[in-house]
This record gives structure tokens, C-alpha cells and sequence, in this order.
């Protein structure tokens, strides 16, 4: 769902990779050491593969969505303090 023109280098799209990786299967686990032993996987991949050296909480923590700007791109969330505005403007509206 990520335009072309979104992803602009290749850190773009190892955090969007990443992001995708914990969504499908991190969300899906159920204690923290299935999801310790996932994060210690991901970032061994990350560094063996793409030569990338993230802590966990780097890939662990990326976003990526449509709801933050006005053309409805997705796209990574740099400013994650806007999200909780931006949900509430859409419960209201929802709302209304």
C-alpha cells in the first residue's frame, strides 16, 4: 500500500519491512519471551541481512499508516504524538 514516492531509501523500506514483520506475526504472540525470542530473531536478521544494527525498541516501536495526512498515504509516522489527535478527530467526526 506504500506509494513508490514514500519510500525514498533504503532505510524507508527495511523500517516498513520491520513494521510489517511485527504486526503479522509479533502482535500474534501471546508472553514476552515468544516475543523476546521474535525480537532477538528480527533484529539478528536485520543486522545478518540488511546490515542494519537496531536495538529492538528502533524496530520495534515503527508505525506506518494512512490516517495521518490528508491524502490518505501510507507512510511511516515519524511524530507518534500525533496520533492520538488524530483518532480522536476521527472518533468525533464518526461520531457526528
Amino acid at each position: 500500500m506504500v506509494a513508490y514516492d514514500n519510500i525514498d531509501d533504503k532505510t524507508k523500506l527495511i523500517s516498513l519491512w520491520s513494521h510489517e514483520c511485527m504486526r503479522v506475526f509479533a502482535d500474534r504472540l501471546v508472553d514476552d519471551n515468544d516475543r523476546n525470542w521474535f525480537f532477538n530473531l528480527l533484529g539478528d536478521y536485520l543486522r545478518k541481512t540488511f546490515e542494519f544494527d537496531w536495538e529492538v525498541n528502533e524496530f520495534s516501536n515503527f508505525l506506518f499508516g494512512d490516517y495521518v495526512n490528508m491524502n490518505k498515504e501510507y507512510c511511516k509516522i515519524d511524530n507518534l504524538e500525533t496520533v492520538p489527535n488524530k483518532f480522536n478527530d476521527y472518533l468525533m467526526l464518526y461520531n457526528a
